[in-house]
């Protein structure tokens, strides 16, 4: 998984306007998915991601994980 780049709008409040926010973040990692029909017959699927960032400007630095489930009804 790759990822890079986030943009928000400018911000504008009676009577002033803001410049827009920029921010910008780089990262690379792995992601592991694994999908399932042995509960029930039903379809079980789940995601596990981690982006380790290289490289942050006018944002949070750290590692994001993610782990996501579904399953199918």
């Amino acid at each position: 998984m790759c990822s890079t780049g986030i943009s928000l709008p400018p911000t504008a409040a009676p009577g002033r306007s803001l410049a827009p926010l920029k921010t910008e973040m780089a990262g690379i990692g792995p992601v592991v998915s694994y999908i399932s029909t042995l509960i029930c017959g039903r379809t079980l699927v789940a995601k596990l991601k981690w982006l380790p960032q290289m490289d942050t400007f006018r944002t949070l630095k750290g590692d994001h994980v993610s782990f996501k489930v579904g399953l199918a009804l």
